[in-house]
């Protein structure tokens, strides 16, 4: 049985692995399957956000990821690149906050706000 953490938890990862054996004492036929997902545990108001805005520094592979909202100072929400690498950051009192990917990969990138997941930006890295 899993107890959910406190609301601004920020993001958990489940993890699952399991075992597909044919019981034949040959390593054939056998397969090791693993798989995670991810949750996002926070109280945000979506409502208070106004946009993500995604930006690339050409040349650098930096793609900077911006929350724009209305959202109450100290306000903990998490930013994704790709949906994968996710960030906590800190509204200031102006209800922003921004967070820097060093390191991108060329080509395209979404920067999403997983707590309110129909707010995300995108951006295109060229060298």
């Amino acid at each position: 049985t899993w107890i959910a953490p406190d609301a601004d938890a920020g993001r958990v990862t489940f993890y699952a692995a399991s075992c597909t054996i044919d019981d034949n004492s040959f390593e054939t036929g056998d397969h090791v399957q693993l798989s995670q997902v991810s949750a996002v545990f926070a109280d945000v108001d979506c409502n208070a956000i106004e946009e993500v805005i995604a930006k690339c520094k050409q040349g650098r592979f930096k793609v900077i990821g911006k929350v724009k909202s209305s959202l109450p100072e100290g306000t903990r929400v998490t930013l994704s690149l790709d949906n994968t690498d996710f960030q906590r950051i800190t509204v200031d009192r102006r209800g922003k906050g921004k967070y820097a990917w060093r390191n991108a990969s060329q080509g395209g990138h979404l920067v999403c706000l997983a707590e309110c997941a129909d707010y995300c930006g995108e951006t295109v890295c060229f060298p």
